[in-house]
């Protein structure tokens, strides 16, 4: 499932942001990613695109999302906390952090 945030630009379509899920590590979880252009950060794009994006995960029985964000993305990181999302290191790599929410 995905979600694309676009705009119109002289009659063309402009895609400023993308949102995505596909089945996770474990049963009944998604794993997400999104994307916004850099010009349209701090709008709103990501924010939306996401909570339109759980919802439907929601309906579709998930148990919950999960992601992994850079470290020193520190925006991302807020925006997932304000959404309820917990934050953790990964095992593996010190750069990137794992988040996780349950629904």
């Amino acid at each position: 499932m995905a979600f694309i945030a676009t705009i119109d630009r002289d009659g063309r379509e402009i895609e400023i942001g993308v949102a995505r899920f596909t089945p996770g590590s474990k049963d009944g979880w998604f794993e997400f990613a999104v994307v916004v252009a850099d010009g349209w950060h701090g709008q709103g794009i990501g924010t939306r695109l996401l909570q339109q994006l759980f919802a439907i995960a929601r309906g579709a029985g998930a148990n919950g999302i999960e992601g992994s964000v850079l470290k020193e993305n520190h925006r991302m990181l807020e925006l997932v906390k304000s959404l309820g999302f917990s934050v953790s290191p990964d095992k593996e790599d010190p750069a990137i952090a794992c988040v996780v929410k349950a629904f």
